[in-house]
């Protein structure tokens, strides 16, 4: 009876050497594989926990700036009364606030993993912010006209569903915005 051992001694190292490159080859190519898919996710991860991070810092700049009303919906919020300085801290807030939320939809389009899951949030930070009037007037007035351009129709097509006469009515109230409008 011939042993495994037999069996081993009399194959060549050159087949050997063969066998082990056969079933060697696609385990290697399975672990790259594995690797990169893993450093993509790392990557996607990594820039949406900046986005995050982003928003928030955005957000503790609004309540040490309360009075610029960059923050939330308030209807009754008047930018009108304010200083030129504050109108110009104002506006850099909003265009770093239109910044994270234009990353956040560039990311929804690229359909990243985290993205996916996150975006119904976003969507409705973005309809949140577009019914507040100040927010609303700033967008038409120019403010986001530098961005991307499917952002800037993405935006635009919200502002016309909330408010009915953007871009050239007036924006003196909250707008409403018909339910599941916007979805994507």
């Amino acid at each position: 009876m011939t042993t495994f051992i037999d069996m081993i001694s009399e194959v060549s190292t050159a087949t050997l050497s063969n066998i082990a490159t056969a079933i060697g080859m696609p385990v290697a190519i399975l672990v790259f594989w594995r690797s990169v898919k893993k450093e993509r996710e790392d990557r996607e991860y990594g820039t949406y926990d900046d986005l995050d991070k982003c928003y928030r810092e955005f957000l503790l700049i609004c309540i040490d700036r309360l009075a610029l009303g960059v923050y939330g919906a308030d209807p009754s919020f008047d930018e009108r009364g304010m200083t030129a300085f504050q109108q110009q801290q104002r506006e850099i807030l909003l265009l770093n606030l239109i910044s994270i939320l234009e990353r956040a939809y560039i990311m929804h389009i690229k359909r990243s993993a985290p993205m996916r899951r996150q975006w119904c949030g976003w969507n409705s930070y973005i309809d949140d912010y577009c019914r507040a009037p100040s927010f609303a007037r700033a967008w038409r007035d120019g403010l986001g006209i530098d961005f991307e351009r499917g952002f800037v129709k993405f935006i635009d097509a919200k502002m016309k569903l909330i408010w009915p006469e953007y871009p050239k009515g007036p924006i003196e109230s909250g707008g409403q915005m018909q339910p599941n409008v916007g979805e994507s």
